[in-house]
């Protein structure tokens, strides 16, 4: 009997910002836009090469990768499907 797919259930997020050239892949739904990185004080980033950082859980666990010169190292297919955050929130309609 066939195994299900499961690729459909990981919980996988990329962001882009355009601007900055960087990418984060998010193993933990929406970790980067609530801050979990940053209030998770056992929470820690570890450079893996230059430009390459996997911030990691208080138990080791990789939480997600961040790509600095992603546009370089990454695949325009993938950064196309990305979530843009280049500049978040200027589509917004001032009041």
């Amino acid at each position: 009997m066939a195994q299900p797919d499961r690729a459909s259930e990981v919980p996988l997020e990329i962001t882009f910002d355009r601007e900055a050239d960087a990418a984060y892949i998010s193993l933990e739904p929406s970790s980067l836009l609530t801050g979990l990185h940053l209030s998770t004080p056992s929470a820690r980033v570890q450079e893996l090469t230059q430009g390459i950082n996997i911030h990691l859980d208080g138990e080791g666990r990789i939480l997600g990768i961040e790509i600095l010169g992603a546009k370089t190292l990454l695949p325009e297919t993938l950064l196309s499907r990305a979530q843009d955050m280049t500049n978040p929130g200027f589509d917004q309609k001032p009041a």
